[in-house]
């Protein structure tokens, strides 16, 4: 038996048994923690290869949104300041895009047009239509098909 002594004489005994009990007791507390834990899912992902395609209208959103020398197109065809400006911009685009390709331009009722081609597609190449708000009461409708290549 070991005896420890306080300073006011008093001392109280430690038994070998219960040191024995003590770690009798952290071991089943370890083990029932073990055997009673929750289960760990074992989550699975699946990545599938997806591919999502723009359609013609966020790819016309995308061309509004093309930043030129002083802004943007839909900005410059705010201003229309220009309209040979914004013919020769949006055919640098186009041809970017698709290459040597007709197109034709509607802002509201006004009509721009790049030279006579031939339709090489059941479809156009693009077909978009989107309405801008131009200020707090006004709207813009943008359309722009691109119906073949150039002939």
């Amino acid at each position: 038996m070991i005896k420890l002594k306080k300073l006011n004489n008093k001392g109280f005994i430690i038994s070998f048994y219960d040191i024995l009990a003590i770690i009798i007791l952290i071991i089943v507390m370890v083990f029932w923690m073990m055997v009673l834990r929750p289960p760990v899912r074992s989550e699975s992902y699946d990545v599938q290869n997806q591919i999502q395609y723009l359609d013609d209208n966020d790819n016309l959103v995308a061309i509004l949104k093309t930043p030129l020398e002083h802004g943007t197109v839909l900005e410059l065809i705010k201003q229309n300041k220009d309209s040979e400006l914004v013919k020769q911009n949006i055919d640098l685009i186009i041809q970017e895009t698709f290459g040597p390709a007709c197109w034709e331009l509607f802002i509201d009722k006004e009509s721009y047009i790049k030279v006579k081609c031939k339709k090489v597609l059941d479809n156009e190449l693009m077909n978009a239509e989107v309405i801008v708000p131009y200020d707090e009461s006004k709207i813009m409708k943008i359309k722009l098909i691109v119906p073949g290549y150039v002939e």
